[in-house]
């Protein structure tokens, strides 16, 4: 089948007409299909503008790369990227986005991934560790050698 083009008939009817994109994983955007949606907050976009800045060119590049490519859920994947970034450091961050950029990639698990396999141990704040009563007497005090395996 090579169809550019798709048509649902209901009745001898033409109920909805849609292009179909050559591209895997892509589609294309029919500005009818999207009237009357209630939009995003105003002001939100260039709010996630501001925030992916900071890793520079490639922040920047990631944004304009997502909205060119019309990725659904932009918004979403944005902010659960920015989430995962904090406690990264800055440089891996902008590999991470840069990789997803190469390859069109701008959800929100193609960049878990990559930064994970980055291998980069991410920095933990210890004031958000959480640890029981039972546990808090096995740690070292200030200046210790770090905590070991316990059998």
């Amino acid at each position: 089948m090579n169809a550019d083009c798709l048509k649902v008939v209901d009745g001898g009817k033409i109920i909805a007409d849609h292009r179909i994109c050559p591209y895997r994983h892509q589609f294309i955007k029919d500005a009818s299909h999207f009237q009357g949606i209630v939009r995003r907050r105003r002001g939100a976009l260039e709010d996630y503008r501001r925030q992916f800045q900071r890793y520079g060119e490639a922040g920047i590049n990631f944004i304009n790369g997502g909205i060119e490519d019309c990725h659904p859920n932009l918004y979403y994947h944005w902010r659960k990227i920015l989430d995962l970034s904090e406690g990264y450091p800055e440089e891996a961050v902008k590999t991470a986005l840069n990789h997803c950029l190469d390859y069109r990639a701008f959800s929100f698990s193609v960049f878990r991934n990559v930064l994970g396999k980055l291998q980069i141990r991410r920095e933990i704040d210890p004031s958000m560790v959480t640890v029981c009563g039972r546990c808090r007497e096995d740690l070292p005090a200030a200046g210790g050698t770090g905590i070991g395996k316990v059998d």
